[in-house]
């Protein structure tokens, strides 16, 4: 059980990371966080669910298990506001957080930092899988907005549920491709 939590861990800390970063740059309507009222044990349940169906391509049925629970816990982006510190909020939700989330795991598991049993790729690349699918579930809510260009501009963007089930395909594709991209390494190494 070591590598689930271990990768939603180091996930968890990337995010919480990547949104300090974002430090002093709070829009002026910092409540884009869509009412999940009397949801919210429904709402992180398929959150898990469709973060765990992502990684299935992978064939690990831990990564799966640790792709559920960072889907859920990339949330920790929220902290900020709810605190009242001038954040964006949903930071982690972007395209800046997918490539640097992404970039920053395939470096944490190459230099061996964390003793993560996953291959680099495949560790980035569940990374954005992740984000996709957490933003598939949260684009399925009414009035799903969040900072889509952050580092770039911190604005909140509409996010269209009709691409709901295209953002997760995406992420298990990514999965998939990086998933046979190292068994064909693997196969050239023996």
């Amino acid at each position: 059980m070591r590598t689930p939590v271990l990768f939603a861990g180091v996930y968890t800390l990337l995010s919480l990371a990547y949104t300090m970063l974002s430090w002093g740059r709070a829009t002026a309507n910092p409540a884009i966080v869509p009412s999940v009222e009397g949801l919210l044990v429904v709402h992180m349940v398929v959150h898990s669910t469709v973060g765990g169906l992502v990684a299935l391509p992978s064939g690990r049925f831990k990564l799966a298990l640790g792709a559920a629970l960072a889907a859920t816990l990339i949330d920790v982006d929220h902290v900020g506001q709810f605190l009242g510190l001038p954040l964006v909020d949903r930071a982690s939700h972007s395209l800046g957080f997918m490539i640097a989330g992404g970039l920053a795991m395939v470096a944490l598991v190459r230099w061996r930092y964390f003793k993560l049993e996953v291959p680099p790729l495949l560790a980035g690349a569940l990374v954005v899988a992740v984000v996709l699918a957490h933003i598939s579930v949260d684009s399925a809510l009414p009035e799903a907005h969040m900072p889509f260009w952050m580092p770039v501009s911190s604005e909140p963007v509409a996010i269209r549920s009709s691409l709901s089930l295209v953002y997760a395909t995406v992420g298990g594709l990514l999965v998939w491709g990086a998933t046979l991209a190292e068994q064909r390494a693997r196969r050239k190494r023996a």
